[in-house]
């Protein structure tokens, strides 16, 4: 049951960026990004020296999926106030992808992680459309 509010609350996170991408002007590409981005998204499924329990990452996971919603919504209020922030919310939502990779691939061996792993694959699309957004 703490698995599936785990999978819920990030699939609540990617139905957010989703709504942001919706809302997100197009202005460019940040290259680097995308490719931190494409290199985490590619290290989902590469396996870890020790693995551990989902509910040990379960506020890890969380946190980064919420900073990852925070700075999508952050980039829509400063598309048009302040956009020179934008690149900055870019570098911290790549930064917290990858950072939401890393702890559920140490959980990645634990029964039932695959919705969870499905999850976090899926979320980088919306967080390379916000990247390229955001240059």
């Amino acid at each position: 049951p703490k698995l599936e509010e785990n999978v819920e609350a990030v699939n609540e996170a990617i139905s957010d960026l989703r709504l942001t991408i919706e809302m997100s002007p197009e202005s460019g590409l940040s290259t680097s990004l995308l490719e931190s981005i494409a290199k985490s998204r590619n290290a989902l499924n590469e396996p870890v020296e020790e693995s551990v329990p989902v509910m040990a990452q379960h506020e890890a996971i969380l946190n980064s999926a919420r900073a990852i919603a925070g700075a999508s919504q952050d980039m829509v209020g400063k598309a048009s106030l302040n956009p020179d922030a934008l690149s900055d919310l870019a570098q911290k939502i790549s930064e917290s992808y990858e950072t939401l990779v890393e702890n559920v691939r140490k959980c990645a061996d634990s029964q039932g992680t695959e919705p969870l792993k499905d999850a976090t694959d899926k979320l980088a699309n919306p967080c390379s459309e916000l990247v390229k957004t955001s240059a």
